[in-house]
């Protein structure tokens, strides 16, 4: 269970699933709402 791993990811690794996960969020309706009503205190 001692197995020597290395995880390394590159900047861009990093950055493109964060900016795919920025588009869907910006593009769902239901998430969009829910921002809303926590803003205007529903």
């Amino acid at each position: 269970m001692r197995i020597p791993t290395t995880l390394y990811l590159t900047d861009e690794q990093i950055d493109r699933p964060l900016m795919a996960a920025a588009r869907l969020i910006r593009n769902d309706h239901e998430f969009q709402r829910l921002m809303k009503d926590i803003e205007s205190g529903k």
